[in-house]
């Protein structure tokens, strides 16, 4: 997870400023987003940048799902809080 995250960063010409240590501190035992028993594909354990404008710095990154990852990367909170709220009005 270190490796990926260090060579996208420096593909993307991102900040990379974190260490293997700083990655283990941020690790919990499941995803802290869904609550899931870490596994393969969307279960699998992810390296996020909370603000990704800042990249890898200590502070911004957590461990997540690559659900929830995937989530948070294709839309803020009230875009999520919308599309939660329109799919509850539809009974979905």
């Amino acid at each position: 997870m270190f490796d990926v995250a260090r060579s996208r960063a420096a593909k993307q010409g991102t900040r990379f400023k974190i260490t293997v240590e700083d990655v283990r501190r941020a690790w919990r035992a499941k995803c802290p987003v869904f609550g899931w028993t870490w596994g393969k594909g969307p279960r699998a354990p992810s390296l996020d940048r909370l603000r990704p404008e800042l990249g890898y710095v200590p502070g911004n990154i957590a461990v997540i799902s690559m659900r929830a990852n995937q989530i948070k990367s294709d839309a803020g909170a009230k875009d999520v809080e919308r599309v939660a709220k329109w799919m509850r009005l539809q009974g979905l």
